[in-house]
């Protein structure tokens, strides 16, 4: 923004030696602005449906409303499944940790990119009049019409970023509800040990060919199993 800012002064003031080679330099500057704001949108708009998927599908075997969630519980006797469970939520504990240092990340920069639209803002009022070239007030016209665009699209960016925070802190908790779900059956049904290279062999694996009887347990097992697999993925 410092340079956009010095840009425009140079213009003002006549300083410039080329007026034209300023205002190429000038929409530079608003390109990689334009491209900041335009990728950090993209971005948070992945995580958001990134996010949401991984809630959706592992509210699934935990809801305590459904019988979903009471077939979880079935399975959690076996030191297997609960296995498995650990080596998963130590997994989606990391996509947690990683996507809320990104989002902290992010976030600190929307927050430097509103501070310094919010000065060249204030900037733009000083020099609003004592422009000597027709053509260099419509300049300064379209840089306004920039900087409004920026302010309000970096505020957006500071909602989403808050409303990305809070199903972040969701998916945080939904972890949390199995890890204590799992740590409970280890210590009413045993300890588990985890086996090397534990993970995402359960759905990977083809079913046998061979059609057998399958039991509303064995098929809730087998929808949890692959739910899960896909939202480690």
């Amino acid at each position: 923004m410092a340079q956009i800012a010095f840009g425009l002064y140079l213009l003002h003031d006549s300083l410039a030696k080329s007026d034209s080679a300023v205002v190429r330099i000038l929409q530079g500057h608003i390109n990689e602005m334009d491209e900041f704001l335009s990728s950090t949108t993209a971005n948070f708009e992945v995580g958001n449906r990134d996010i949401m998927a991984r809630v959706q599908y592992l509210q699934v075997p935990i809801d305590e409303t459904g019988r979903i969630s009471s077939a979880f519980d079935k399975l959690l006797k076996s030191r297997e499944f609960r296995a498995e469970m650990i080596v998963r939520n130590e997994k989606v504990d990391i996509v947690v940790q990683r996507a809320s240092r990104a989002l902290q990340a992010s976030l600190r920069d929307v927050k430097e990119a509103l501070s310094a639209v919010d000065e060249l803002a204030k900037y733009f009022l000083d020099i609003k009049d004592g422009w000597r070239k027709v053509n260099l007030v419509r300049v300064y016209s379209a840089m306004r019409h920039n900087v409004a665009m920026w302010f309000r699209c970096c505020v957006g960016l500071e909602m989403k970023a808050a409303r990305l925070g809070e199903k972040i802190n969701g998916l945080q908790a939904l972890v949390r509800d199995v890890a204590q779900r799992t740590g409970t059956a280890s210590r009413k049904y045993g300890k588990v040990r985890i086996p090397p290279q534990t993970g995402l062999a359960l759905c990977l694996i083809a079913p046998p060919l061979v059609r057998q009887p399958v039991t509303e347990v064995e098929a809730i097992r087998r929808m949890v199993e692959c739910v899960l697999t896909w939202y480690m993925v």
